[in-house]
């Protein structure tokens, strides 16, 4: 039930608050400017066709776009500018599939006049869109609406997307892991995104928008496109690098592809399961595996499915560290974080992993490129660090050398993977399309990663946590259903979804086997959206934190100066939209002049020491005004 309101709570934000700082923002880069662009596949128009915004292919033929077609905009083809698309539509389609869900019961087949808000609507397999289809924005001019497929997408002859109330074609997307096909004379709106599919429209289509795809052919017209008339940036809520991601199916694997061939060669011995969905094994009659052997069966089809997940999940968290050498290692030491290089990345020598004792460290290595590690190298794990807490995704090969020593979880995204003659490995070898070969592996995955960890009941059963705006202030309420061992609950607050302050600790329960209920006003003078999150510490000192929530500008809408309550009872706050540095005095004086406070600085909550009744004046000096306010004091 937490969990399920949380999401809500961040994707409302998202549709209501998108210009809110949030963890991250969802923009499409230098393809923003694109009204066709793929990544590797061929781009064809045919007849007379009318296109806005530039067009290209980084690897592939580009042709047809000459006379009698009309191109408002530039041609690109295998150059540094389709290279840097290449990547930005890369980011851009994973953030895309990473915004949580909203809505996932609507049927595959959408249109047929029906209207639609604000939202993420996923379906599991293939869709369609036939007739018309209204996207209302309620009003909102930067309302998202973005739509899923777990497969193709096509519309029906004449289909048509029409926008009202402030919606707008920049701030539409559909994605499909399939094919996107419109037929003939579809008035679509927004960007279309195929994931290694081709992309079609057909003659006497009209679209305001986009076609893209990071691995398709794109074939078009004779028709009209132009790329929307605003820009498609749009803010997301921030993904929380605190817990280890979700293995799913994949726990249990020590190797795993999801489409290619698992070979052997030696006496390797494997501890935990060895699969493929699409291949084969070789050479495994001289291995010594302590699990099981899996081909093709309803395990690595779910495997697929959760290592599809895991990935998914792993890239799309938010860096903390883009600066790192390609090269890792030589006797260094990294703590926590997520660490990016933007092409092919290395290891050689020692790499201590230092978590601080912090047992929820994680370590994420995303290399946009190849990933090779030297012969002999090794990785040291100290204070806490777990071989399930440590991430290596590549977009290139994982070639791992000879008596190396390797902790941790290694994914090679649509490439291959080995590990030569006579390496150590504590963690998974995992390929979401490649063969993975190895030599004489010593391999096993036994670690105990905090989230499969069930053998011991949760310090705490949560029930909800939610942030809401009282009076001007921030109030987060908690709940928990049960309480072993809990000592205390911390409370963190961010704005940028990086750096997070202790605000607050609220004693627990010890042990409690009812409902306890929780909360806490912040009162800080923040006209920021904020993020908060909770964190239980046990009485023998091990925490764990719990989901981020949000709350908007809970004092977007006030006044230069605000009192509230007012009428007063004991105390009053006081809130203001300029900077403190401007007061040169505050004071509270009666109707006859009487002054019961004063003072030279700012002070955002004043307890009156007295017993006080009836009205009086706040009075704020500032470097070049003076402000008064009624304030009403009753007892």
């Amino acid at each position: 039930m937490g969990n399920a309101t949380n999401t809500f709570f961040f994707i409302a934000l998202l549709l209501i608050f998108p210009h809110s700082i949030f963890g991250q923002t969802l923009t499409l880069g230098t393809v923003e400017g694109f009204a066709f662009f793929t990544s590797n596949g061929a781009l064809s128009n045919t007849g007379k066709s009318n296109v806005t915004g530039d067009i290209g292919s980084d690897i592939g033929a580009v042709s047809g776009f000459g006379e009698p077609s009309v191109l408002n905009g530039n041609q690109y083809n295998t150059d540094t500018v389709t290279a840097q698309a290449k990547k930005d539509l890369f980011i851009a389609y994973h953030q895309l599939i990473s915004v949580p869900v909203t809505d996932a019961t609507h049927t595959p087949a959408f249109g047929g006049s029906e209207t639609l808000t604000p939202g993420v609507y996923t379906v599991a397999g293939a869709g369609s869109l036939a007739g018309s289809l209204t996207l209302d924005a309620l009003g909102d001019t930067n309302a998202l609406f973005i739509f899923r497929f777990g497969g193709a997408y096509a519309t029906g002859a004449s289909s048509s997307v029409i926008l009202t109330n402030g919606a707008r074609s920049c701030k539409v997307f559909w994605v499909a892991e399939g094919a996107i096909t419109l037929a003939a004379s579809t008035v679509m709106k927004g960007t279309m995104l195929a994931n290694h599919a081709a992309v079609s429209a057909a003659a006497s289509c009209n679209i305001e928008g986009r076609m893209l795809s990071t691995t398709g052919a794109i074939a078009f017209g004779p028709a009209i496109i132009s790329i929307p008339p605003c820009n498609s940036d749009s803010s997301l809520p921030p993904i929380s690098s605190c817990c280890n991601p979700n293995f799913g199916a994949t726990i249990d694997f020590v190797i795993f592809t999801s489409n290619g061939a698992v070979s052997n060669v030696g006496n390797s011995n494997l501890t935990k399961n060895v699969g493929t969905d699409l291949g084969s094994f070789t050479g495994f009659g001289t291995a010594t595996v302590i699990g099981s052997m899996h081909n093709a069966d309803s395990l690595t089809n779910q495997a697929k499915t959760d290592l599809s997940s895991l990935y998914n999940e792993l890239i799309s968290m938010p860096e903390t560290n883009s600066t790192h050498a390609p090269a890792f290692g030589s006797g260094e030491i990294l703590t926590a974080g997520i660490y990016t290089i933007a092409s092919a990345g290395s290891l050689a020598g020692n790499l201590t992993l230092d978590a601080q004792s912090d047992t929820n460290a994680v370590f994420i290595f995303k290399i946009r490129g190849a990933f090779s590690v030297a012969a002999a190298s090794s990785m040291t794990l100290v204070n806490s660090a777990s071989s399930c807490s440590v991430f290596w995704v590549t977009e290139g090969a994982i070639s791992i050398g000879a008596g190396s020593l390797m902790e941790g979880t290694y994914i090679a995204n649509n490439a291959a993977i080995s590990m030569l003659a006579d390496g150590n490995l504590k963690g998974r070898l995992f390929s979401t399309t490649g063969a993975i070969a190895i030599d004489n592996l010593d391999a096993d995955n036994t670690a105990v990663c905090p989230q499969q960890d069930i053998s011991n009941p949760l310090p705490i059963g949560l029930l909800s946590f939610e942030a809401t705006c009282e009076n001007q202030n921030t109030t987060l309420k908690w709940s928990t259903a049960s309480e072993i061992n809990n000592n205390f609950f911390t409370i963190e607050q961010t704005i940028d979804g990086i750096n997070w302050q202790i605000i607050s600790t609220v004693p627990g329960a010890k042990n409690s086997s009812s409902i306890k209920n929780y909360s806490f006003i912040d009162v800080n003078n923040n006209f920021e959206t904020s993020y908060y999150r909770l964190k239980q510490t046990d009485f023998d000192g091990a925490f764990k934190y719990f989901t981020i929530i949000g709350v908007k500008k809970c004092r977007e809408n006030l006044t230069e100066l605000s009192l509230y309550p007012n009428p007063a009872k004991g105390f009053v706050n006081i809130a203001i939209r300029f900077p403190e540095e401007r007061i040169v005095s505050v004071s509270i004086y009666s109707l006859h002049g009487k002054v019961i406070y004063y003072s030279r600085k700012y002070q955002s909550h004043i307890v009156f020491e007295d017993k006080l009744d009836g009205i009086y004046l706040l009075k704020i000096e500032l470097d070049t005004k003076i402000i008064l306010k009624k304030l009403i004091i009753t007892n």
